[in-house]
């Protein structure tokens, strides 16, 4: 009798569970779609700590002609010698730039190449939105997690990159969903996901902390001169 009672409650709390489910909002928002390295690739520099990189790497190349101009025009305040250019002034910078950007380009693939390898998206993945919060099922990789546990979530053109944890983003093509299922699924990942702080950003306040930086040893090294 005891067991009977057990199971009836049991079965009582899963239909309570799947009414909930489908009552969510017009019910599951479930979409499936191969994955491409594309799809990674294309959200890399939409992706905060990424975007947070290339200003911080921004600054060097500028920096090193700033510094030979400064010191150069320094140099010639007392003399009648003209401004020389030296090509390195312009050299150092290209192929410091260039180093840079070819090393993002290229860490953005291996990333990219990474994702899909790992979770044999090329196989297909299914991805599903409910009132229990967000699934994810791949040949390579699943998980579960509710909506509370969720970090970020950011759109761009073609994807959702949804952050479950503060460094690990899930990247889920919009080509999964009919056009009504992203409209609806977009207003779902707006109300339900927090919007935390993630790990290595500080968004413009990081930018401005090094240009401030920057301002100021410039001009303890004026005050020096």
């Amino acid at each position: 009798m005891t067991l009977d009672a057990d199971a009836d409650e049991e079965d009582e709390d899963f239909a309570g569970g799947e009414a909930e489910v489908a009552d969510f909002e017009g019910g599951p928002t479930v979409g499936r779609t191969k994955l491409t390295e594309e799809d990674f690739s294309s959200v890399w520099f939409a992706l905060p700590q990424n975007r947070n990189i290339v200003v911080r790497f921004a600054f060097i190349p500028f920096a090193i002609p700033l510094f030979w101009f400064v010191s150069s025009k320094l140099n010639t305040v007392d003399t009648a010698n003209p401004l020389e250019v030296p090509w390195l002034a312009f050299a150092v910078p290209i192929l410091i730039g260039g180093a840079l950007v070819y090393g993002m380009w290229r860490g953005r693939g291996v990333w990219a190449r990474n994702a899909v390898a790992d979770m044999r998206g090329a196989e297909g993945v299914e991805y599903r939105f409910d009132a229990l919060g967000f699934s994810l099922k791949s040949p390579g990789r699943q998980f579960q997690l509710a909506w509370s546990t969720l970090y970020r979530s950011i759109e761009t053109a073609n994807a959702f990159a949804i952050y479950t944890a503060p460094a690990m983003v899930t990247v889920i093509p919009k080509r999964a969903f009919s056009a009504e299922e992203q409209v609806r699924l977009r207003a779902r990942l707006l109300e339900h996901v927090p919007n935390r702080q993630l790990r290595g950003t500080g968004g413009w306040r990081t930018g401005g902390r090094m240009l401030v930086v920057w301002v100021v040893l410039l001009a303890m090294f004026l005050t020096i001169w």
